[in-house]
């Protein structure tokens, strides 16, 4: 399997989804959007099932990466709470909300297509916890942290983007605080 080419459907797929929903969502129009024949979209993907379980695989490991990235960056800044910094960047720098919400309409009929992000999530909860000096503050930022990705998600933030930022340097000093909690 050429990545390429995986990436190319994957990328059509994506496409549809975005602006015409997972009902619209079809082999013969992956194929047109990627520029291949059906049967090259076929011999990579062979259900339109597969198609979403690539898209939802990419997208997981696409955050796992954002999130080792930035992990690592919070390790070398010294930070105490790595995975719950990690999170903190990728949560501010995410902004794929129109597959997110994509995902979520489907995830209400088909609740199994998004285990790989449920089981990534509980892993990285279960570290961000085990890390954690004060647990509950802790959790309020990892709880602020989907409420604002959630809003995002549901586009309740248009008329109040500019607060978004300084909520984030909130959530930066409370994780400061966190650290500051372990070093006593």
């Amino acid at each position: 399997m050429s990545p390429a080419t995986v990436n190319n459907i994957l990328d059509a797929t994506e496409a549809i989804i975005c602006e015409s929903g997972f009902s619209n969502l079809t082999i013969v129009g992956v194929a047109q959007r990627a520029s291949m024949s059906k049967g090259g979209v076929l011999y990579h993907f062979r259900t339109k099932e597969d198609l979403l379980t690539g898209i939802v695989s990419r997208l997981v490991q696409s955050f796992q990466e954002r999130i080792e990235t930035a992990k690592a960056q919070r390790v070398l800044e010294g930070c105490a709470s790595p995975n719950l910094g990690a999170l903190l960047t990728v949560c501010r720098e995410w902004h794929e909300t129109q597959l997110m919400r994509s995902l979520m309409a489907l995830s209400s009929e088909r609740p199994e297509i998004i285990t790989p992000f449920r089981e990534f999530f509980c892993q990285l909860e279960r570290e961000i916890d085990e890390e954690a000096k004060d647990k509950v503050l802790a959790f309020i930022i990892n709880l602020t942290l989907g409420g604002l990705h959630m809003r995002q998600i549901l586009n309740l933030d248009e008329q109040f983007s500019h607060n978004i930022e300084p909520v984030y340097e909130r959530l930066e000093q409370l994780l400061v605080k966190n650290t500051e909690t372990i070093s006593l």
